[in-house]
This record gives C-alpha cells, sequence and structure tokens, in this order.
C-alpha cells in the first residue's frame, strides 16, 4: 500500500514537473533566419527559409524574433500574429540596413494591421504599389526602429502610413522618394515620431492638395521630436510643408507636441504648420525652420504655443497666426527669433506675442500684430561663415539671456529629446547618417559632399567646436510633457 501511494505521489510530481517545464519552454525566444534564397523548413542561421515560410514560424504571444538575412526579397512582409505586453515579437535585419524588402511596385512592402507588441528594426521597405509601410487597423504598441522607406505609388500614398492605431513609435527613421508624404499619422494617437529624417523628391498624382515631411492629420497627444525635414526644390510639382499638423471638419488634432524639429527649403509652403478646424493645444518649441515661404503657419488653432522657435529667410511672413472660415486663432508665440526676409510676425487672430527678436526684415509687424512686451530688434550675428545653415540651430551670442526672465530667444536643436524631456545626448552628426548616405547619396548632416557620401544636402558646414562649450538649454516654463 506504501508503495502504492509513493508511486501516485510521484507521478504527481512527474506531472507538475513537466507541465513548469513546458510552460518554461513555451515562453523561450525561438529565432528563425530567412534569406532571399531560403529554402530550409526549420529556419535555422546555417540553413535559412524563405520569407513566407519564416513569418509562418512566428507565434501569438511569444518572443520569437525573425532574422532577415542580407539582400534584395522581392516579397512583402504581412506581420502575422500578436505578441503580448510581456513577449515582443521581433522582424529585424541580420545586419542593419542590409535586407531589403522590394515591393517592385505591385505589393506593399510592409503591412501591419490590427496587431500589437511587435518590433520591426533595421529593415529597408521600397517600392509599393501604395503606400510603403501601413502600421494601421487598431495597431497598437509598435515600433519602427533604423527602419527606411522609399517610393510610394503614385497618387495619394505615402512612405510611412500610421492610421487609426495607437502607441507607436517611429524612432531613427529615414524616408525618401515619390509620395505625397513622407511619415503621415492619420486618426491615431500617443504615437512618436523621434528623429526621424524625410526628404520629399517628388509626386506624381492626379488630386491636388498639399504634400509633407510630417503629417499629424485629424489626430491627437503624439509627439513630433528632433525630426528633420527637406524638400527638393527641383521638383515643385504641389506645394509642400515640412513638418505640422491639419485637421479637417471630420476630426481633430489636439495637444500635438513637436520639439527640436528642422525644417528647411520650403518655397512655396510653409516649414512648420498648426492648420485646421479643430486643433487646440499644440506646442511647438525649439524647431527651426529656414528658407520657406512661411516659416511657421498658425491658422485656426484656438490656443497654440509657440515658444523659443526659430525662422530665417521666410519670403512671406516669418510667423503668422490667421483665422480662415469659421475657425478662431489664439497664438502665444514668445522667446523666438524671426530673421530676415517678408513680414516677421502677421496675425488676424487674437496674439500674445513677448520676448521675441526681429532683425532684418521687410517689416517687423502686419495685420493686427504690433510690438510685444519685452521685443527686440538685435542682430542675431550668426556664424554661418563656420557653420553654415547649422549656426541657426544655435543660440547666438547676442540672444543669450535676453528672453523672458532671462530665458535665451530663439532655438536650439543640438541635443536630443525622449518623450517630450530634453536630454543631454548630442544630435549630431545624425544618427542615421551614413545609412541615409548609403541609400539615398545625400547627407542628413553635412552641406557639402565627403568622401564616402556622393552628396551634401545637410545642415552643418563643420561640428567643430560646436560641443565644446554649449550645454542642453533649461526646459520650457509654463508646459508639462503629456
Amino acid at each position: 500500500m506504501k508503495n502504492l501511494k509513493l508511486e501516485i505521489k510521484l507521478i504527481f510530481l512527474a506531472i507538475i514537473f513537466c507541465g513548469i517545464f513546458g510552460l518554461a519552454k513555451s515562453s523561450q525566444a525561438a529565432e528563425y533566419y530567412v534569406s532571399p534564397t531560403g529554402s530550409g523548413t526549420n529556419c535555422l542561421t546555417g540553413s535559412p527559409c524563405s520569407l513566407a515560410t519564416g513569418l509562418g514560424k512566428l507565434t501569438t504571444g511569444s518572443t520569437d524574433t525573425l532574422y532577415l538575412k542580407d539582400g534584395m526579397y522581392n516579397d512583402s512582409i504581412t506581420v502575422p500574429v500578436s505578441g503580448d505586453a510581456s513577449h515582443y515579437i521581433t522582424i529585424k535585419a541580420e545586419n542593419d540596413g542590409m535586407a531589403i524588402v522590394d515591393g517592385q511596385s505591385v505589393r506593399v512592402p510592409l503591412t501591419c494591421y490590427n496587431k500589437a507588441y511587435i518590433n520591426i528594426i533595421g529593415l529597408v521597405f521600397k517600392n509599393s504599389s501604395q503606400s510603403v509601410i501601413y502600421v494601421n487597423g487598431g495597431s497598437s504598441n509598435v515600433t519602427l526602429q533604423r527602419v527606411s522607406g522609399y517610393t510610394a505609388a503614385n497618387d495619394n500614398t505615402n512612405i510611412f502610413e500610421i492610421s487609426d492605431s495607437s502607441h507607436i513609435l517611429l524612432e531613427d527613421c529615414a524616408a525618401s522618394g515619390n509620395a505625397r508624404k513622407m511619415y503621415l499619422v492619420y486618426h491615431s494617437s500617443y504615437v512618436t515620431v523621434r528623429r526621424c529624417w524625410g526628404r520629399w523628391t517628388g509626386y506624381i498624382g492626379t488630386g491636388g492638395g498639399v504634400g509633407a515631411v510630417v503629417s499629424v492629420y485629424d489626430a491627437s497627444n503624439n509627439v513630433i521630436e528632433n525630426c528633420i525635414g527637406l524638400q527638393d526644390t527641383t521638383n515643385r510639382a504641389m506645394p509642400v510643408t515640412g513638418i505640422g499638423l491639419v485637421a479637417q471638419s471630420s476630426g481633430a488634432s489636439i495637444n500635438n507636441h513637436f520639439y527640436g524639429n528642422v525644417a528647411y527649403n520650403f518655397p512655396d509652403y510653409s516649414g512648420i504648420k498648426d492648420e485646421g478646424i479643430q486643433t487646440s493645444g499644440n506646442w511647438f518649441f525649439n524647431n527651426v525652420s529656414l528658407n520657406s515661404n512661411v516659416g511657421f503657419a498658425i491658422e485656426n488653432d484656438s490656443s497654440d504655443i509657440s515658444q523659443n522657435n526659430t525662422s530665417i529667410n521666410s519670403t512671406g511672413n516669418n510667423y503668422t497666426c490667421i483665422i480662415s472660415g469659421e475657425g478662431t486663432s489664439t497664438c502665444t508665440i514668445k522667446n523666438c527669433n524671426l530673421s530676415g526676409g517678408g513680414t516677421g510676425l502677421y496675425s488676424t487672430g487674437t496674439l500674445q506675442n513677448t520676448y521675441d527678436n526681429y532683425y532684418a526684415l521687410s517689416r517687423n509687424y502686419g495685420g493686427n500684430a504690433a510690438a510685444g512686451t519685452g521685443d527686440q530688434i538685435l542682430n542675431p550675428a550668426y556664424d554661418t561663415t563656420t557653420y553654415g545653415k547649422g549656426a541657426y540651430l544655435m543660440v547666438p551670442t547676442a540672444l543669450q539671456g535676453r528672453g523672458e526672465g532671462g530665458a535665451d530667444i530663439g532655438a536650439e536643436a543640438l541635443y536630443g529629446y525622449q518623450d517630450g524631456t530634453l536630454t543631454n545626448t548630442a544630435l549630431w552628426p545624425w544618427p542615421m547618417e551614413q545609412r541615409i548616405c548609403n541609400e539615398t547619396g545625400y547627407s542628413a548632416t553635412y552641406e557639402d559632399r565627403y568622401t564616402g557620401c556622393a552628396s551634401g544636402g545637410g545642415i552643418w558646414k563643420t561640428l567643430d567646436g560646436v560641443y565644446s562649450d554649449t550645454t542642453p538649454p533649461a526646459a520650457p516654463s509654463g508646459l508639462s510633457v503629456q
């Protein structure tokens, strides 16, 4: 009898042990490898399988990683399953930037539809039949890091399109080629677009409208930080804005925050824009607009805040606060530098402007705008001889301590933001400099070409001395991160 009881106990313990072992085994991360010519069945690194087979190996709620070996995949990726809060599924290049998914203009290279807890890392996507990269259909907690996209289809298509989704991160990404918009955040919330570079080069389509590098469209509670937008002005197929937001009558764009962004060369439209019927509570801090038609265009935002921004050489207005249609505009502009070009500050809305600097303009004020408390007329004396356009990303000596409460006037875009908080991490040279140069032939950092990069097109003549005695500016007073 004792032996029988002992056997029962041993069997019971064995069942428990096997259950625990099996559970532990099922939660372990599996690694799968694919290649453009893969034909294996187990997707091992020495015997990779096809992309389709590898995608089929990923299991729901796992911490599986699918590695794409170097090469050109004339194929597409549709994310097949979701992870969970403790188990992210990862699809990444084995070597950063060396795995390329080419839709050949007949497929969408990347689709993440109604999926959650997904990482996409280090891949290149190009030549789509529609937009190049879709994250849509209720997706959430999706991260795209060091991902680049090029060349969408004609008409109303984009490179990165985030729609009807939430809690999405785009970090250190690059976009260029035919498309209406490089980065579109549409009907989405809690999306962060961080350190993303976009070069608008052209659009082929039958519809009109406005193009953009980064566009927050009928979307709220999003953060755009340390992004670069520029236009290849040899192609002016449509008016293009650099970085901004828009809201139509069917939607709203509320409580979006823009920190440390740089937009340049938008001769037919605006560098930084806030436009729409239902917009409010949008913040612009430490942003720079160079060589555009309008530097900062605020239209129908009921409570826009613009602080420590810089607008240089706008052919029209450096800053506008205007009402159109049935909207209203209430704008706060403080500690901003408006220099060169047409009008400094133009308004038809309700305006509170204080401690701004106006220099070398055809006129300082237009519309109902007038001098505000603490306004200055100081020559910033930017050292463009040494630094080129990069000089405008630094606060010159003449504007240091001249703002409200002894703050600086103008933007300093030298350090990185993290979720709206300024860090002491240097932003330059650009984190994706080598990838962008390899893939596009252009530099994100330097104005001129250099050994290993065929073309310039960036901001800086040199970075020598930029970080020698400079510290990040203080956080804006009176503002809090969402």
